[in-house]
């Protein structure tokens, strides 16, 4: 035997393994006498940077994984001089290598041909498991055979453990651009669309696909396709039916059916998780010929030994492993609650399960939630080896510490979402560094660990861009992330095709209206860009969760305005929805945040918000985090915990610090400080994270400090593009290995298409330190001019960055138009807390920098106001702030604004029902637009007169300029005012019973609004189309058009669907179902009276006189009288229902012998409209 080679704590006995580019030795750790494997690059592979990069893949994606089921990394170094020359130059120093557990017994592969049904049975669930913690972190194997599964690993037989992720696709390789890669992985297992190349494709399904292959070869001792050649394989596994299971020994019958399930070619016909392929497979039952149980013994087939085995005849039982295995939440609660334990009965289960393809049959292969989230492999704590670890800290995963009863309600908080269906949020908040982001990353990923929910995760910053937020948590769920219009557009429908059952959100525009940040045209100003946004995103996350239930994380949402208002615009809109809102939130910031600290405080108020504040660690916890991290001395630990508070973010970092200052060395009981070095630690952790990075950067050039404040500007999240670009604006020589630096020190985290600061708070540290340089303005300046390089301005959030960024640079009056501007879009979503937020700090700003009242930004101010609270049918206040606009603009001879204020007051007006004061505002406006010769605005001034007639009923008018208006807007090619204009002639000529007309507007202005997508204008002329054949008294067809209308309208997020259903309402009329009609125009009365929409308010009165007299509820007929009395001249008298339902109230009141009620009905048919 040859002298063992010394490396560090460990010597390297003899190789066990090689492959290409690396080997895999014996070895053994000194002080301990435990064997280890050590895998080291050769040196060909040293030479070559594609091995280097896949090596230090492998030791990322092993070090981010706690499980039994996974082997461990003990240590992670480089072969120095003392190991190069012991071995003769075989090693080459300063390459790397990798400690991990040594399997005494190889590979799986050696005994699939002895193994039975319960041992295979046991490998496939610890496999599932290892790889459902594997995916729940965002890796994908990639490699899965029974080569990679070793036998004997630990000290507990049969010690089954998944190693060699070399080829792991890590989470944030999913963030780049271009969709086609090289596939790679072994033949014999690869997924269709690892041959494919099709990266984007890939998640856990493609490691399902190999355990398929896998598990299909032990039982029938060969892979369902053996082939000549790589494009053989790969044309087989892509279009080639697996041949039918030839099982070498007994198996459940539904194996084979559970078998082909992972063998789908398209992945979303595949089990979607490694926990439903586990659920599956517990329940199967034994077949008769293995219920008595064997003991195997663990001796290798033919074939190379690559393991040393030291007692090749020793008898090795599965039992200790099997009752491991079985004994999990998800199984004692499958059998308590189906109940279906019979052979036949269970097979009938599954073999329906398995063998339904669409979605219902998705559905029945989830495992029913635990009632408890902890399991075996919760407690499960690395090998503790002296001397070792220095390495690995800083990229290894840390277990989840302490935290019982927090965690215990946030899944019991999950639970209530999945069994209610209905959404349910947390709030998690504490001071900075608590562990409220850790806290509920763990939720998201445990649940997904156990096949108990989905995660999304929307990050923020202070200055949101295209890393941040709602946008980026779609695109990265959708698995866009570096695609651009085109491209971008087809994966979204790709996504889109295999998410939902139904066209209509793949009919949508969601790619450019959520992802891109562009606004549909529309037809209403009711219907704004929010609805649309939101209403998307929510149709998508109803489609995802329709499938599994979800989590969605929005971490530091004292920044993020958007995703509070997404939130709660779907909680004041019940439905079904089994999602768990986990929230994270800064306590120390959210009082400089209005607007946000205004949303959370609504958030918190509803009864499905549970509060939980996030103190620091007890000294419990504290004290099993910081031990748990390193072997530290007992003495040395003790003062880490108290400087730390119990702040769980503090603590690490200070033993990160320890560590990188080179200050450790091995004691007796665990690392100590080295002779000679006292123990100077930080304050706080800004003054860690300074000291750390002074650290990293000595050696480095001030243009490297400057990019990296740079990065601070554009916020936690950083994208390449934008930093290399406010960068090279800059004129900053950034060194090329600056972010391999700030990897290396733990200070960043690297994607592939961006990187961010492994926190929130040393992004603050670096802006901190930047300010104290007199920086910052600077920096921010830069970060400005970036956006004017990469985007143009009609690109949300564009205006809204230039604003913070200009401001933060002391450009204060070059800000107000940007902040204008972000303001006037905020509007037009519907975020009218933000865009209030903009208008306040315009005034703060013009008010510092001494500006004058007459400037025009104050006009602007006004009028965005104004029709803020147009939007928000505070009619009185839009009236009043216009008018004062329109004093202003004729006093300054401000001429926009001017004709801005005029249009803005007249719909306010015309809402309201002050149809008068409307008719001589939109004329005063169309003078104004003609003046100017803006045609649009002549259009919207003509159409407004004709509305405003029709409102006052005389509809003969009202088609004259409905016609000048379609006129004008052909003129200037504005195809959607066309379309506005033909919807108002089909409603003139409704009204006057030309309904034969009426219908040919209505389809020509369902044709424009087809061909521009315009949905919210599709609907409305679906409303039109089934009054048309209500009044044919084709009944069936008007209900058809009135709920397709209905559900447009809604799918959009429009509350334009309450007129639709005012016209639902006369249909079940119309059939004398009085009951169900009342019951719909009471809807339509609470919508519009909170609304304040009068006209509309009246005319859900009167239709509602005409049921409660048939229902006969005289009380509250009378008291909807007298509250109709004083609306009366909203009440179009010519209209044709109005006149009906007038009627049958009359009709039914003198049937009952209430004539006054009837002469007071009388009264209101014959009043005189103003």
């Amino acid at each position: 035997m040859n002298k063992p080679i010394p490396l560090g704590p460990f010597e390297l006995r003899h190789v066990i393994g090689r492959g290409g580019m690396g080997e895999v030795w014996s070895g053994l750790h000194i002080a301990e006498g435990m064997p280890v494997a050590i895998k080291v690059v050769t040196a060909e592979g040293a030479r070559k940077d594609s091995y280097l990069d896949s090596f230090r893949n492998e030791v990322r994606a092993v070090a981010a994984l706690h499980h039994p089921g996974i082997v461990a990394p003990l240590e992670y170094g480089a072969i120095d001089l003392e190991a190069e020359e012991a071995s003769g130059g075989k090693l080459v120093s300063g390459s790397p290598y990798i400690a991990m557990e040594l399997a005494l017994r190889g590979s799986l592969r050696k005994y699939q041909a002895v193994l039975g049904w319960d041992e295979i049975r046991i490998s496939l669930l610890t496999v599932l498991e290892a790889l459902a913690h594997a995916h729940a972190e965002g890796i994908i194997h990639r490699d899965l055979k029974p080569a990679n599964v070793l036998v004997g690993c630990g000290t507990q037989a049969p010690g089954i453990k998944l190693t060699d992720f070399g080829l792991a696709r890590l989470a944030e390789s999913f963030e780049r651009a271009g969709s086609v890669e090289q596939g790679w992985g072994t033949p014999h297992y690869m997924a269709p669309e690892q041959f494919r190349g099709t990266w984007r494709d890939y998640g856990p399904w493609t490691d399902l696909y190999a355990l398929g292959c896998m598990a299909f070869e032990l039982v029938d001792g060969e892979p369902p396709f053996v082939e000549a050649s790589s494009s053989a394989f790969a044309r087989a596994h892509a279009l080639e039916v697996p041949r039918p299971i030839k099982p070498r020994i007994p198996v459940p019958e539904e194996f084979e059916p559970w078998v082909m399930r992972l063998l789908q070619k398209s992945p979303e016909d595949r089990f979607q998780l490694a926990a439903d392929a586990a659920h599956m497979l517990r329940l199967m039952e034994a077949p008769p010929a293995s219920r008595k149980r064997k003991t195997v013994t663990l001796l290798p087939v033919k074939g190379p030994t690559t393991a040393p085995t030291e007692d090749p005849e020793e008898e090795w039982s599965w039992d200790e492993l099997e009752r491991t295995i079985m004994d999990r939440p998800q199984t004692t609660q499958v059998l308590q609650d189906n109940k279906i334990r019979e052979t036949t009965a269970l097979a009938a289960h599954l073999n329906e399960a398995l063998t339904d393809l669409d979605a219902r049959g998705i559905r029945r292969l989830l495992p029913p939630m635990p009632t408890k989230w902890q399991s075996n492999h919760t407690q499960y704590s690395l090998p503790q080896l002296y001397g070792v670890g220095l390495g690995l800290f800083g990229i290894r995963a840390l277990p989840m510490v302490g935290r019982e009863t927090k965690r215990n309600q946030l899944w019991a908080a999950l639970r209530r979402a999945r069994e209610t269906r209905t959404p349910q949020t947390v709030l998690l908040r504490g001071g900075p560094g608590a562990g409220k982001s850790r806290l509920a990353t763990w939720l998201a990923k445990r649940a997904q660990e156990l096949g108990a929910a989905n995660f999304m995760v929307a990050n923020h910053g202070t200055n949101a861009g295209e890393m941040d937020g709602l946008r980026r948590m779609f695109s990265s769920h959708m698995r866009c992330v570096g695609l651009f219009e085109d491209e971008l557009c087809e994966r979204v429908n790709q996504v889109l095709m295999r998410e939902t059952e139904t066209s209509e959100l793949r009919d949508s525009k969601f790619a450019e209206i959520v992802l891109m940040g562009q606004a549909e045209d529309v037809s209403s100003e009711r219907m704004t860009r929010s609805d649309q946004r939101y209403a998307l995103m929510l149709r998508y996350l109803e489609a995802v969760a329709d499938k599994r239930p979800l989590v969605v994380v929005l971490d530091d949402v004292q920044w993020g305005a958007d995703a509070l208002g997404f939130l709660n615009w779907i909680l004041d809109r019940p439905r079904e929805l089994p999602v768990l809102f986990v929230l994270t939130l800064r306590q120390d910031l959210i009082d400089q945040e209005p607007v946000e600290a205004s949303l959370i405080d609504e958030i918190k108020r509803r009864p499905t918000t549970l509060d939980l504040e996030v103190p620091p660690l007890d000294e419990l916890e504290i004290d099993n985090l910081v031990r748990e991290m390193l072997g530290l001395d007992g003495a040395l630990a003790d003062e880490v915990e108290e400087r730390s508070g119990g702040n769980p973010l503090f603590a690490v970092q200070l033993v990160t610090e320890l560590v990188q200052s080179a200050k450790l060395q091995l004691g007796k009981s665990g690392f100590v400080l080295k002779h000679g070095e006292k123990l100077e630690l930080p304050n706080n952790i800004f003054e860690l994270w300074a000291s750390r990075l002074k650290r990293a950067l000595a050696g480095h050039t001030s243009a490297s400090r400057i990019a990296l404040e740079i990065a601070a500007a554009l916020g936690r999240e950083v994208s390449n593009r934008e930093w290399q670009k406010a960068c090279k604006l800059a004129q900053l020589d950034v060194e090329p290995h600056l972010l391999d630096t700030l990897v290396a020190h733990d200070l960043i985290q690297l994607g592939d298409d961006g990187w961010s600061f492994v926190h929130g708070l040393l992004r603050e540290s670096v802006e901190l330190w930047s300010k104290q340089n007199d920086r910052w303005e600077a920096v921010n300046a830069a970060c400005s001019e970036m956006l004017l390089n990469l985007y143009t301005r009609h690109e949300f959030p564009f205006s809204e960055r230039m604003a913070n960024f200009l401001a933060e640079a002391d450009e204060g009056e070059a800000s107000l138009g940007y902040r204008l501007e972000a303001a006037d879009i905020r509007v037009e979503m519907c975020d009218f807390a933000r865009a209030e937020e903009h208008i306040r700090k315009t005034y703060q700003t013009a008010h510092q920098i001494g500006l004058d009242r007459e400037s025009l930004i104050f006009g602007r101010a006004q009028v965005i106001a104004a029709r803020a609270n147009l939007y928000r049918a505070h009619f009185d206040e839009a009236s009043r702030l216009a008018q004062m606009a329109s004093i202003e603009a004729r006093k300054h001879n401000w001429p926009k604004i001017l004709r801005d204020a005029l249009e803005i007051e007249a719909q306010g007006k015309l809402a309201h029902g002050s149809y008068k004061d409307a008719l001589r505002l939109f004329e005063r406006a169309l003078e104004a637009f003609t003046a100017a010769n803006d045609v649009d605005g002549v259009g919207r001034a003509i159409l407004g007169i004709g509305r405003t007639c029709e409102a006052m009923g005389d509809l003969k008018k009202a088609e004259t300029f409905f016609e000048e208006s379609r006129m004008t807007f052909a003129a200037k090619g504005n195809l959607n005012g066309v379309a506005r204009a033909l919807n108002a002639l089909g409603d003139a000529a409704r009204g006057q019973g030309y309904l034969h007309t009426a219908r040919n507007f209505a389809n020509q202005a369902m044709q424009h609004y087809q061909e521009l997508g315009n949905r919210a204008g599709q609907a409305d002329c679906l409303n039109d189309m089934a009054e048309l054949a209500r009044h044919d008294q084709d009944y069936d067809q008007a209900l058809t058009y009135c709920m397709q209308s209905i559900e447009l309208f809604e799918s959009i997020g429009s509350d334009e669907s309450m007129v639709s259903r005012l016209t639902l309402g006369l249909i079940l009329r119309d059939y004398a179902r009085f009951s169900e009609a009342l019951r719909i125009f009471d809807q339509c009365y609470t919508y519009f009276k909170s609304s304040r929409q009068l006209g509309h308010l009246a005319t859900a009165i009167v239709h509602m006189l005409a049921c409660l007299a048939a229902e006969g509820k005289w009380n509250k007929f009378e008291e909807k009288v007298l509250e109709l009395e004083p609306l009366g001249s909203s009440v179009e008298s010519t209209d044709p229902d109005l006149s009906a339902s007038l009627k049958l109230a009359r009709e039914f009141a003198h049937g009952a012998n209430r004539e006054t009620l009837a002469i007071r009905v009388t009264d209101l048919f014959t009043h005189e409209t103003v």
